[in-house]
């Protein structure tokens, strides 16, 4: 799909933009609900059960010490954005 966002600025945009709307749906499954929503049933173990669908365990672990799923959406924003921009530049 990389070569849709190589066709200008605005195409480039419109592609990282619905990137970013799925990163921000895959955090929120994995993170915010699943992590949040079991880890008071499973505690801690929770990391460990978010993880099977994605190996996410360190995400998981910063993502309950900071009550958050944001840095995990950050890190995957800013590691897409990096790939691409080296993809179509190169």
């Amino acid at each position: 799909m990389y070569r849709f966002s190589k066709g200008g600025l605005t195409l480039f945009i419109l592609y990282e933009s619905a990137a970013g709307v799925l990163l921000l749906s895959w955090e929120f499954f994995l993170r915010g609900f699943m992590l949040f929503g079991l880890e008071k049933r499973f505690g801690k173990t929770t990391v460990l059960i978010q993880l099977i669908p994605f190996v996410g365990f360190i995400l998981g672990i910063i993502s309950l010490r900071t009550r958050s799923f944001i840095p995990g959406l950050i890190l995957h924003i800013v590691l897409l954005l990096s790939l691409d921009i080296c993809i179509v530049y190169t």
